[in-house]
């Protein structure tokens, strides 16, 4: 295998008995560092990751809203969570780390505390984290039946309407007016007459303008 490195660029190494890390600096010389041979390259690349999280603290507490000894102690959370989450869901911890700090949207201090990170790995943290997500179901489920319920009453409302449907029947004057009492509520008013081509029967839905029910329109000439 052929590998070139770029100056500044870096590798590791790993063979079934041990590793060695190749490092050029920024005029190209190589130099060999066999220090690492007995630590895994999952745990070298995750302190890496914890050192840039690191610096990241260490820019908030530029700000002056981080202490040291709680920006060290963050530190420690995170590494102590993403640990056990990785022993928990064999999943590595360098890509969980990445994926939480992909999902936050809020400030360190508010976001790495032990309530926004459940211990899965205990039972009682488990059955905590249960209780809440059956919780949420059920406030789900009651929004759904109330939904269906209420699309289940505005059916009703409009299966009444079509079996009640009633028609008024009146007459087409010479001036292509039609006017008449609605059925329901007996309020006289008039109807639009669209399309109307001259023919001896007029039909149309029209809802009336005092109760707001539609009904059905029949003028003859």
């Amino acid at each position: 295998m052929y590998i070139t490195l770029r100056n500044g660029e870096e590798i590791l190494i790993e063979a079934d008995r041990g590793k060695i890390k190749l490092t050029t600096d920024y005029s190209g010389n190589i130099s060999i560092d066999g220090s690492d041979k007995y630590k895994k390259i999952d745990d070298i690349t995750f302190e890496k990751a914890l050192d840039e999280l690191k610096k990241k603290f260490d820019s908030v507490d530029n700000q002056g809203d981080w202490g040291k000894e709680r920006s060290e102690n963050a530190i420690l959370f995170v590494k102590r969570y993403m640990e056990a989450y990785e022993n928990y869901f064999k999943l590595d911890k360098t890509v969980l780390l990445e994926a939480f700090e992909r999902k936050r949207n809020y400030s360190y201090p508010n976001y790495y505390q032990a309530c926004n990170f459940p211990d899965f790995t205990s039972l009682d943290g488990l059955k905590v984290k249960i209780s809440e997500l059956q919780e949420e179901i059920h406030k789900l489920k009651n929004r759904r039946d109330e939904e269906i319920l209420g699309l289940q009453k505005e059916l009703t409302k409009t299966k009444k309407i079509m079996v009640d449907k009633k028609e008024a029947e009146t007459y087409l004057d010479q001036s292509i007016d039609v006017n008449v009492n609605c059925p329901y509520c007996d309020e006289w008013q008039s109807v639009d007459v669209v399309d109307y081509e001259g023919e001896s029967e007029y039909e149309t839905t029209h809802t009336c303008e005092r109760c707001g029910v539609p009904f059905h329109v029949k003028a003859t000439s």
